[in-house]
């Protein structure tokens, strides 16, 4: 058995060199996915009639859950910047965390999900609708 041990780690080193899989303490500055972040992070969709979009960001996340949930977080907080703007009030009168509430409506496009791994750290991004009737009605509540 022990003439065999040898041959048994040189196979599992190699097996892992040629999957890719890296320690979850690396700190290689590269994702672990290879290929490019999707269009839609550095150009969201343009408002039409019903909505208007954002893409919400967050970085050195934990997981990916909470660069997902933060991301979410942010875009929240741009929707509630452009509403208090618009209303002409300033960003003076965004509540601690800087999100209006209740944000009924706001949703997480379909398939506008990504969230790439640096080492230990995630960085994510979301594209996010929220409907512009909503936000006129917040807009007349606040003036």
């Amino acid at each position: 058995m022990n003439k065999c041990l040898p041959t048994v780690m040189t196979a599992l080193c190699l097996a892992l060199l040629i999957t890719g899989c890296r320690s979850s303490g690396s700190s290689s500055p590269e994702p672990v996915h290879t290929y490019p972040a999707p269009q839609w992070t550095l150009h969201p969709k343009p408002a039409d009639s019903v909505y208007f979009y954002v893409v919400g960001s967050s970085v050195n996340q934990s997981s990916p859950a909470d660069a997902r949930a933060e991301a979410y977080q942010d875009a929240l907080r741009q929707i509630s910047r452009q509403i208090v703007t618009e209303a002409g009030l300033g960003l003076a009168a965004l509540p601690p965390g800087g999100i209006l509430l209740p944000m009924e409506g706001a949703a997480i496009l379909p398939g506008c999900v990504y969230v790439e791994r640096f080492g230990n750290a995630c960085n994510g991004f979301v594209q996010v609708s929220f409907p512009i009737v909503e936000k006129r009605k917040i807009i007349e509540s606040l003036r």
